[in-house]
């Protein structure tokens, strides 16, 4: 891993008077520390069908209604993201009451949330490290229990449970898994976990969250030492070994015994081709990117083509100015401030919403952002605080 200590301490004791309740009870913020160990937990429904609350984006609403009381203790760090961030949010919500009136008023919410959390935890309006230290207890207690139920999980020797199916829970793992691994003061208890959250990613058997698992890896290791240039040709290279790696798969019958996932995937495919041209520059709005196919109503698995299909392209065209500015941030810090663990953890989200819809719009990736956000901002202001010092 990584030979560069970029562990960032996130300020804890310039807290918002408003907000010193919550910090009564020392290094870790009680409510929060809780909320937080609800993050990596997408639902509950298998063990009781009737409760299909979504327990994440719940947890995600009640850090929203904390941090919305404390202050903000940094500034934004890229004027795109904000812009973009907010644009997105506007126009899918926007877009939608005007196609559907409050028909998606559910889905709309869930888009809010996402980018309230993002944004709050962003700001430094929450107490980072007890929402890290959340999720970190949170994901090894759904992991042990998830891997318990293996015996009896409806994909045949794979890690579902909490964690939902093999391919979400392997995005949840790697996204939420690399974002928290930046936390963690130790190279030794970051090294740990590393090898924690990759052996959830082995037993989901996924490969596209086995690919984003390596990629992030790598990423880890080798981006502080290239420069803006190289990091592009590295991410291309690496969209086109895993189009390589996936065809090469097929071809040999690697996974054959997913044949008919498999050919499912592919009919699936085929109409999310037909309704992304459909789209046009507005899209169709939240809820309708699902196509009927053999007579069962399938959500789409490429979350982009879900994105363009609901808000068409002006939503893509928002979603890449969004990404383009993160990616602008990784490089305005000093190499050995990069909070590079985190920049691992979006590039996770993005290599899994290739194969996993709705990604885009789920609180791992909203939750990774926000702690992205959060690690940049805390370098920033240690930075400057340096600097003043040696004046």
């Amino acid at each position: 891993m990584s030979t560069t200590d970029t562990t960032l301490a996130v300020p804890d004791a310039d807290s918002p008077r408003e907000n010193r309740w919550l910090e009564e009870w020392g290094d870790i913020v009680i409510p929060v520390f809780l909320l937080g160990m609800l993050i990596p937990v997408r639902g509950v429904e298998f063990l009781i069908p009737a409760l299909t609350l979504p327990v994440n984006t719940l947890a995600c609403a009640a850090l929203v209604g904390i941090g919305v009381w404390a202050g903000a203790r940094w500034k934004a760090g890229s004027v795109l993201v904000s812009l973009a961030g907010t644009g997105l949010v506007l126009w899918l919500v926007g877009w939608t009451l005007w196609m559907h009136g409050l028909d998606e008023l559910r889905r709309s919410l869930n888009i809010i949330t996402l980018f309230a959390v993002a944004a709050v935890l962003g700001a430094g309006r929450l107490h980072v490290r007890s929402v890290t230290r959340g999720v970190v207890i949170g994901m090894i207690i759904a992991l042990a229990f998830s891997a318990a139920l293996i015996p009896g999980s409806s994909y045949e020797g794979r890690l579902t449970g909490v964690l939902g199916d093999p391919n979400a829970a392997g995005y949840v793992l790697t996204t939420l898994g690399f974002a928290v691994i930046q936390s963690l003061r130790t190279r030794r208890a970051r090294l740990a976990f590393w090898a924690v959250v990759g052996i959830g990613v082995l037993l989901t058997v996924s490969r596209t969250t086995l690919f984003a698992y390596a990629v992030a890896t790598l990423w880890v290791w080798f981006a502080p030492r290239i420069n803006r240039l190289l990091s592009v040709a590295t991410l291309g290279v690496s969209a086109a070994l895993y189009a390589w790696m996936d065809a090469l798969a097929e071809e040999r019958g690697w996974f054959t015994e997913r044949s008919g996932s498999d050919d499912l995937r592919a009919a699936l495919a085929l109409a999310e081709q037909q309704m992304v041209r459909d789209a046009g520059w507005l899209g169709q709005g939240l809820g309708t990117a699902e196509v009927q196919i053999r007579g069962t109503t399938l959500f789409f698995h490429n979350s982009y083509r879900a994105m363009q299909t609901e808000g068409g392209l002006i939503a893509m065209g928002l979603l890449i100015a969004l990404i383009v500015g993160v990616f602008l941030m990784f490089h305005q810090l000093p190499a050995k401030d990069r909070p590079v663990w985190a920049e691992g953890a979006l590039i996770c989200g993005l290599i899994c919403s290739f194969n996993i819809g709705f990604s885009l719009t789920s609180p791992p990736i909203a939750v990774a952002l926000g702690l992205y956000l959060a690690y940049h901002g805390a370098a920033r202001e240690r930075i400057a605080a340096e600097a003043d010092g040696g004046q």
